[in-house]
């Protein structure tokens, strides 16, 4: 079988098959051969790796934060068939957030047994996407997580119709997914105890 790369098919050059590359007539001519395939390849690779870590608009792309719609948000929160979800919205430059996250992080822990489910929910923008993921990993949480990426602020408002446009913010859902709390500010360990223990059965 012969193998060939053509550039392009109104190309007037001689096409290179497998057989050129490996006729060992001329020993210069096809180590010289072997060096330009090599190139070719590590030029390929390049390519690939370079798609595959940015997203089809340019924007970087994680494994462990995704953008994603609000509807797709809730479609997730539905899906995890809890009595109570709550949807933390931070910001990887947000200092308040970073001191609270270690209490949410606890607060799964403590009342996961009793159905509760977290989820994070970046307000970053793309350049800051690579920075949301360093500290979700220094907090080894675990994925799927999201963030707006370039959708407008507006896309916290469909979750949380009332929030005011600051960060943290917290809201608690129901089974439902109706809103039973929602607040915005930093949040000590005891009081968001308190909060879940107020919604969530068995507390």
């Amino acid at each position: 079988m012969t193998y060939f790369l053509m550039l392009s098919p109104q190309s007037s050059q001689p096409r290179l098959t497998w057989a050129d590359l490996t006729r060992d007539n001329d020993p210069h001519m096809t180590r010289t051969r072997w060096i330009s395939l090599g190139i070719l390849v590590v030029a390929l690779a390049a390519i690939l790796t370079a798609w595959w870590i940015k997203g089809p608009d340019g924007s970087e792309k994680s494994d462990l934060v995704q953008q994603a719609e609000p509807q797709q948000i809730l479609d997730y929160a539905r899906s995890l068939n809890s009595p109570l979800v709550l949807i933390n919205f931070w910001a990887s430059w947000c200092e308040p957030c970073k001191v609270e996250f270690p209490h949410l992080i606890s607060l799964q822990k403590e009342f996961a047994p009793l159905g509760l489910k977290v989820v994070f929910i970046s307000v970053d923008d793309p350049a800051d996407l690579m920075a949301a993921e360093a500290f979700l990993k220094e907090q080894s949480v675990a994925p799927p997580t999201f963030y707006k990426g370039n959708q407008s602020l507006n896309f916290v408002t469909k979750i949380y119709p009332q929030w005011t446009g600051a960060v943290p913010a917290t809201v608690l859902l129901g089974s439902d997914l109706q809103v039973l709390e929602g607040w915005e500010g930093e949040t000590s360990l005891k009081s968001f105890q308190e909060r879940v223990k107020r919604h969530l059965k068995g507390t």
